[in-house]
């Protein structure tokens, strides 16, 4: 069965090849290792690779491997498997592989994926927090509010799980009171987690809390659930946490209501303390695709001083830079050659080649048929040689026989 694979990307062009990791427009050699997970040896192994991943081709779909010794392992044989992610291919894509594995023992199928691009998992995202470290008791921290429906205030105490902490007091009536936090920017479609410490005064005193979120500081308003629990009695502060998403962006106000019973103030305490809201931020996914180097185009195509080669004596020849090619071929031909630039037939010699925009050419043709003498410079670069330019007759075909003697 497949166990592992290692891959090697190549960019023909411009991009980052050769990283190991496999960019849009890139081709890649996979090198497969397959497990034997049975007691006796696999002869005559091979295997091929297929994939329904769209615009993905396997250009090497075949690949054999040596014998496998039982529960051993073994990798392809060179060239392995080969295939070439398109440049329409995303960030971020898992290309599904099929793998075909056979021998002389029986054959058996396994699947695989390769990422498109480097994912990064995504970060965890803290939008609200508050400890009360900074809030001199008892009052609320700045942009917190509260809805006293029945019941005592909530405010601030010395006495929570590290320093001060929210407070409900406990009161005489029956509790509904609510402490709102400020305003707090929120997304739709993202999991928001509340996390919180929590405790009560005296555990044969159950208290009642819930939290919610909702579009306004006011508990009317507050139509997303988020944490309940109606018998609380821990009096060590206890980690608490719920999940909720809203359903649409825009500013959202978390509530905590108490709903306890009434009696004894110092008996009905429930403290809040370490709010942290937080997300996990989505996976971030970066590549640097492979660009095609595209050839040059022609060199010196017009009629100008600017655009076309130039002549200052009978040796010395020039022509403008060209964009995008790195050097510059120079090719020669006689008169009887002049024809075969119409078709494939061999038509020139490579007189120069390098970098330079000028070439030096004291050549006397008095001794070729014609007595004439004509020159084609062609730019090159990573994508190739660039066009011969058109003559009346359509493309020029440069087929040249080598160097020039």
């Amino acid at each position: 069965a497949y166990s592992s694979s290692s891959l090697a990307d190549v960019c023909a062009g411009t991009g980052s090849g050769g990283d190991g990791i496999l960019d849009p427009g890139e081709s890649a050699t996979l090198q497969v290792t397959l497990a034997n997970q049975g007691p006796a040896a696999a002869t005559n192994v091979s295997a091929t690779l297929t994939t329904t991943t769209s615009g993905v081709t396997i250009t090497q779909a075949t690949a054999s491997f040596p014998a496998i010794a039982g529960n051993g392992s073994a990798t392809s044989n060179s060239p392995h498997f080969q295939f070439e992610a398109g440049s329409n291919v995303a960030c971020g894509t898992a290309i599904n592989f099929t793998l075909h594995a056979a021998s002389d023992q029986g054959s058996w199928d396994s699947t695989f994926t390769v990422t498109v691009g480097n994912v990064v998992a995504g970060g965890t995202v803290t939008p609200f927090s508050e400890a009360f470290s900074a809030v001199t008791v008892p009052a609320l921290p700045a942009g917190w509010t509260m809805q006293v429906v029945t019941g005592g205030t909530w405010g601030t105490n010395a006495s929570g799980c590290a320093g001060n902490a929210l407070r409900y007091p406990g009161s005489a009536a029956a509790a509904n009171s609510w402490a709102f936090t400020p305003g707090i920017t929120l997304t739709a479609g993202v999991t928001y987690t509340l996390a919180f410490n929590q405790k009560v005064g005296n555990f044969s005193y159950a208290q009642k809390l819930a939290v919610t979120a909702g579009a306004s500081a006011l508990a009317s308003a507050q139509t997303i659930p988020i944490y309940s629990n109606t018998s609380l009695t821990n009096t060590t502060c206890a980690a608490r946490s719920g999940g909720f998403t809203v359903p649409s962006a825009g500013t959202y106000y978390l509530g905590f209501q108490c709903m306890s019973a009434g009696g004894s103030s110092s008996s009905r305490t429930l403290t809040v303390d370490d709010i942290a809201l937080t997300y996990v931020d989505q996976p971030a996914c970066t590549s640097h695709p492979c660009t095609a180097i595209v050839p040059p185009g022609e060199v010196a195509p017009g009629d100008s001083s600017a655009t076309a080669q130039s002549w200052t004596d009978k040796a010395a020849m020039g022509w403008p830079a060209l964009a995008g090619a790195a050097t510059y071929n120079v090719y020669r031909g006689a008169l009887a050659d002049l024809p075969n630039l119409r078709g494939s037939g061999t038509d020139a010699c490579l007189r120069q080649s390098g970098t330079a925009t000028s070439a030096t050419l004291a050549e006397d043709p008095s001794s070729v048929s014609g007595r004439f003498y004509w020159y084609l410079v062609t730019g090159v670069n990573g994508g190739g040689e660039g066009t011969a330019g058109s003559a009346t007759a359509g493309p020029r075909q440069l087929a040249s026989y080598g160097n020039c003697p």
